[in-house]
């Protein structure tokens, strides 16, 4: 599902930067991922039906992020393993800890809809979760991180001339 989605945005991502006035400064790339799996006994979103907590981990839930720079402008894009993303205050504070450490233009945040996640909310009556707190701020820190990683890399070609009737010796 993430994969689809990189296909996805990734193109129109890269005409958003390539469009910039800076037409002749390099497009560097970086990417992280975070470890965003809440503890045993959250709320599970997805289906009606369920009314007990999480008993245990089959699969760990990530935040991968992708940061593109293309000199002025600087973008980054959060894939969430949950149902859904942050409400709009837990966002717009990413973005900020995005702009203000990073240079971050544009912050976009998607998730894959999993319904093995934890419960998500806009808003919440006795404030925003542990679990909840700890994933932004994981996420924040893999954010800032990416400064230091972002490079231009020209990806090895060696596999391009092979076609499908090569046959390889055994």
């Amino acid at each position: 599902m993430l994969r689809r989605l990189y296909l996805f945005l990734c193109p129109g991502l890269l005409a958003l930067l390539i469009s910039s006035p800076v037409l002749g400064a390099p497009l560097k790339a970086g990417v992280a991922k975070a470890d965003i799996t809440p503890p045993q006994g959250v709320l599970m979103w997805g289906y009606a039906n369920r009314k007990s907590p999480a008993k245990g981990t089959l699969d760990p839930l990530y935040a991968r992020v992708l940061a593109l720079d293309a000199g002025e402008k600087r973008l980054v894009l959060v894939a969430l393993d949950l149902g859904r993303t942050f409400g709009p205050a837990s966002l717009e504070r990413l973005r900020q800890t995005a702009r203000k450490s990073n240079g971050v233009t544009y912050v976009l945040v998607a998730a894959s809809h999993t319904h093995s996640g934890p419960v998500m909310q806009d808003e919440y009556a006795k404030g925003v979760p542990a679990w909840e707190t700890a994933a932004l701020e994981k996420i924040g820190k893999a954010i800032v991180e990416l400064r230091s990683c972002l490079h231009w890399s020209q990806p090895p070609a060696s596999q391009s001339r092979r076609h499908r009737h090569h046959v390889l010796a055994q």
